[in-house]
Order: C-alpha cells, then sequence, then structure tokens
C-alpha cells in the first residue's frame, strides 16, 4: 500500500485474479484562504437578488420573491 503513495499503480491479484488497481491520488486541490483573499481582493459584491433572478431565468425556474440573501439558501 506504499507504493501508491510513492506515485505508483498497483494491481494486486490472488491466484492471477486481478483484485483492483490502485492508483495514487491526484495533486491536492485546495487554495490557501490568503490567495484567495489576494485573488477576490477589489471584487465586486455579488447582488442575491440579481444572482437568484439569473439563475432561475436559466433554469426557467421562479423561486419566488427574495427578501435578503438568507432567503436564498432557506429555498434550497
Amino acid at each position: 500500500m506504499r507504493e501508491p503513495d510513492k506515485g505508483r499503480t498497483i494491481t494486486p491479484n490472488h491466484n492471477n485474479q486481478l483484485i483492483e488497481t490502485r492508483r495514487p491520488l491526484g495533486r491536492h486541490r485546495l487554495v490557501a484562504k490568503q490567495a484567495v483573499r489576494e485573488v477576490s481582493h477589489g471584487a465586486p459584491a455579488v447582488d442575491s437578488k440579481a444572482f437568484r433572478r439569473d439563475i432561475a431565468d436559466l433554469l426557467g425556474q421562479d423561486m419566488g420573491p427574495v427578501n435578503n440573501a438568507t432567503d436564498l439558501w432557506q429555498t434550497f
């Protein structure tokens, strides 16, 4: 089981019967919070009502009136 950790693919078998193939996991795709802050610094605020309206138009659905941003998440 150490081989996938080293970046190698292994295929264990028993009596020449394939059991499974184990491959190494890909690179981590997480980003540090500070990097996100730096990239998004100065970005415009999201208008939740307009965002919801755009999504409803895109999906062809009307989810009802939005009173504030919290309503958006209570709908789901």
